[in-house]
């Protein structure tokens, strides 16, 4: 094994001590005199240092176990292949029509993530909702309704391939339809006395 140059900088010490001590302890330090509290607050930041960089030389001595770097690869190359494959799926959903309201909703995605996508794949405009015919609302109603009205993004990707409709619309349908549902249930609930 090579000899590794280990160099923790006053920052990252600084950093240590802000971490390492508790809201208590820097309360009581606050109440010292500002030299007393500078020298124990440099002490302690000698003592991690030391200690940190003792921690560090012994794990560059020792170094890391093939076992323990095989366990590292894998986990790593799950969480990057879950990253690829979230990744992936906000592609598709931004390419059929996918509405900010739908990425958020669905998959915690924020508004800049979003224009960079449209913009990586050359959307440009607003992505505003087109009207649909009553015939063609009621189609669109019959196959969600026929797979077990999903609102989930597997489903809105199955409706979307079984409509022909831009995911926007049919996000838009399938709130404008919950909405109905629910107002149903609060009329219903009023006319029994609830």
């Amino acid at each position: 094994m090579t000899g590794v140059t280990l160099n923790i900088g006053q920052a990252m010490v600084s950093q240590l001590v802000e971490d390492t001590l508790t809201v208590q302890q820097k309360s009581y330090l606050d109440s010292l005199p500002d030299n007393l509290r500078q020298r124990v607050y440099a002490a302690v930041g000698r003592s991690l240092g030391v200690s940190a960089r003792m921690q560090l030389t012994y794990c560059s001595q020792v170094g890391i176990g093939q076992a323990v770097l095989e366990r590292l690869v894998k986990t790593e190359q799950t969480a990057m292949e879950v990253d690829q494959g979230r990744d992936a799926l906000a592609y598709r959903l931004v390419q059929c029509g996918a509405s900010l309201p739908l990425l958020v909703a669905l998959l915690g995605m924020d508004k800049q993530t979003f224009t960079h996508i449209r913009k990586i794949l050359g959307l440009s405009g607003s992505n505003s909702r087109k009207c649909v015919g009553d015939e063609e609302s009621v189609h669109i109603y019959r196959l969600w309704e026929g797979m077990g009205k999903p609102t989930d993004v597997e489903g809105f990707l199955r409706l979307h391939e079984a409509s022909g409709q831009s995911l926007h619309i049919l996000w838009g349908l399938v709130q404008d339809w919950q909405h109905a549902q629910q107002q149903r249930g609060k009329a219903s609930r009023k006319a029994v006395g609830w």
